[in-house]
């Protein structure tokens, strides 16, 4: 996705706005006074005072505090926004349909959704990815995008780091999801605990590898165990399917309990009304029921 014409003229706009006042705080160059000076400089001087700009990211607030090119409110508020930037390295994991998804690079990893400009990624970036970019992230009209300046690394991620990198993101984003505004709200941060347990059941190699948190997580909360069952059980019916199919076995519809089949039967009616009689009061709940049907 992209940010309509009219959109990237505001914020190229209001980026030179703030470029201009920025270097005449900071006194980078001579002759960059004015909005109009920027569109004369080259992206490596732009560069250079982007990275001064965000070592004084209160210039952004003060910038819409003194309103140095007497700008509207609406556009103030956009340019007072651009204080909550998230800058720093990230890798581009993948493109989906409203956004790229970069994941910032560091203990505490965030996947931000993010919008490109003008120009698809591939475009800037090429498509080869995962790629490690140098970037810095603003708010724009309730999206992210970047601030036009992207610098990559010209690294080659073999195998080990991409399947590590993919599994950062598969983490990060069970925990906390993906940010598509800035700041980062309460609700952005705070993914269920339901789907982050979906997320360590997802295979045997996360479950062996999260197995703490996993108990962790269904000891506190019996809905909880409830996904974990029912996530269980479709591993686990997943593996008779396929070894009933082996077997030569008729259709049939099947109950497990705790990993275990404990009744069968014709319909799913049928086998939910004998499972029930077996299983102690109180953890209906937890049965797994599923059908088995053999290929002609």
């Amino acid at each position: 996705m992209l940010l309509k014409p009219d959109e990237v003229k505001r914020f190229f706009r209001l980026l030179h706005c703030v470029q201009a006042f920025a270097n005449q705080r900071l006194r980078v160059f001579d002759d960059w006074a004015k909005p109009e000076d920027v569109r004369k400089h080259t992206m490596q001087e732009g560069v250079e005072l982007r990275n001064r700009l965000i070592e004084r990211g209160e210039l952004f607030a003060e910038f819409a505090e003194t309103n140095p090119f007497g700008l509207d409110a609406s556009d103030l508020a956009v340019v007072e926004s651009w204080q909550h930037f998230v800058s720093g390295e990230f890798c581009i994991i993948r493109q989906l349909k409203d956004y790229a998804v970069f994941l910032k690079m560091g203990s505490n990893n965030e996947v931000y959704g993010v919008v490109a400009l003008s120009d698809p990624l591939e475009d800037v970036i090429g498509r080869d990815i995962p790629i490690v970019v140098k970037a810095v992230l603003l708010p724009f009209e309730g999206r992210i995008i970047y601030d036009s300046l992207l610098s990559s690394y010209h690294l080659t991620l073999g195998g080990g780091i991409r399947k590590s990198l993919e599994a950062a993101y598969q983490e990060t984003k069970a925990k906390s999801g993906i940010i598509t505004s800035l700041p980062v709200s309460v609700e952005q941060r705070s993914q269920s605990d339901a789907d982050l347990l979906r997320f360590y059941l997802k295979s045997a190699s996360n479950r062996e590898r999260y197995q703490e948190e996993i108990w962790d997580l269904i000891d506190k909360d019996h809905e909880l165990l409830v996904v974990y069952y029912q996530e269980m059980g479709k591993s686990e019916a997943r593996r008779y399917k396929a070894r009933f199919a082996e077997m030569g076995l008729n259709s049939a519809w099947f109950a497990i309990f705790q990993g275990l089949i404990i009744a069968s039967g014709p319909s799913e009616d049928d086998v939910r009304q004998s499972a029930r009689r077996l299983v102690p009061r109180g953890k209906e709940d937890i049965l797994f029921v599923f059908q088995y049907k053999r290929k002609a």
